[in-house]
């Protein structure tokens, strides 16, 4: 998860080049066409394009029938990536993590800090992006290279204050994105 603009779909078109392990990405984007989707690459044909709304809201029975289509490949994936909307809550997603066939290792959120401090002093967006940060078992900052060593500090202690046990790193300073799904579990 991560607000609009955060980067989601960057770090994971970077993760999936990185990796050599058999990987599904279920892609929702709001909106009627689905952009992000047409951004990722896909590895081995496994990316699932949701669209016409939000996974966590009007496309549960889409994301069923993703799940159902998953759970009867006959060489299953290691891992399944749900890329959530900008404006999506992760909490209303994670039980779909652990259905029948499935365990869910981490909710990751990105946090994009050239916009944080903004977005969270606007009431209308503010309740979206705390809901997806105590979410969250993993914060990755994106866009550090655009903020001042001051405003990354700001950024880290509003989100301990927010979520004071959830570990952050710093996208750019991870040398392996593919190390994303292990410091996930």
């Amino acid at each position: 998860g991560g607000y609009l603009g955060a980067g989601k779909t960057t770090v994971i078109n970077q993760l999936l080049a990185r990796t050599t392990r058999p990987i599904a990405v279920l892609v929702n984007d709001v909106g009627a066409v689905n952009v992000d989707a047409a951004l990722i690459r896909q590895r081995s044909g496994d990316t699932i394009e949701l669209t016409d709304g939000c996974i966590c809201c009007s496309l549960n029975a889409g994301l069923a029938d993703a799940f159902d289509q998953l759970r009867a490949r006959p060489d299953p994936p290691d891992h399944v990536i749900i890329e959530l909307s900008g404006v999506a809550d992760p909490r209303r997603v994670m039980p779909w993590g652990n259905s029948a066939g499935f365990r869910l290792d981490a909710v990751i959120v990105l946090v994009d800090t050239d916009r944080f401090l903004e977005l969270a002093s606007d009431s209308s967006i503010s309740p979206h992006l705390v809901a997806q940060v105590i979410s969250a078992d993993l914060l990755v900052l994106t866009k550090t290279d655009l903020t001042s060593a001051e405003d990354r500090s700001v950024v880290r202690a509003r989100l301990s204050a927010l979520a004071p046990d959830v570990a952050v790193i710093d996208v750019a300073a991870s040398n392996d994105l593919a190390g994303l799904l292990d410091a996930a579990t």
